[in-house]
């Protein structure tokens, strides 16, 4: 994985894949629980107050983003129980590391989800989500070590170390 955006968007997905495993751990009141009141992350998102809240965040972004790439309408909010999000990863996941690889990071989308209809160069598309997920990843983990669950640092020099294909 020579290009830099690759690492991190594989990172990013198999980081959120590891975070859902260890949230499997919590109970539904720590996985639900306001842990962070008033937290917003981007306006248009709405609350981030719970771990649950955070890691749906995660995956709307990418089933947004994706429906608007493949022309489609604003996907349903799914649910925010544990096996829920695991299953949605599941299928996000593989979709956004084939789309991020596959196109040309100066080609523009026309985004008609937005009201009014607004362009971004997928390549800014890709940066945004990468950014905003890092972040809460990170978010999580100060989380999870709240309530009491040991989890690591998300760091992908380590990722790339455990050998990442």
């Amino acid at each position: 994985m020579a290009d830099v955006t690759a690492v991190m968007v594989r990172h990013d997905v198999d980081d959120t894949g590891y975070l859902l495993r260890v949230a499997a751990e919590l109970g539904e009141d720590d996985f639900h629980r306001t842990l962070m009141p008033g937290h917003v992350v981007l306006k248009w998102d709405g609350p981030e107050e719970s771990i649950a809240q955070i890691l749906d965040h995660m995956l709307w972004t990418k089933e947004v983003w994706l429906a608007s790439i493949d022309g489609e309408n604003m996907p349903p909010r799914l649910g925010l129980d544990h096996s829920s999000l695991v299953a949605r990863h599941g299928v996000v996941a593989p979709r956004w590391v084939q789309m991020a690889e596959s196109v040309n990071p100066s080609d523009t989308l026309i985004d008609a989800i937005c009201d009014p209809p607004e362009s971004f160069s997928l390549g800014s598309v890709i940066a945004h989500v990468v950014t905003f997920a890092a972040y809460r990843r990170q978010l999580v983990r100060q989380l999870l070590r709240r309530v009491g669950v040991e989890v690591n640092d998300g760091d992908p020099i380590m990722w790339l170390r455990e050998g990442v294909e």
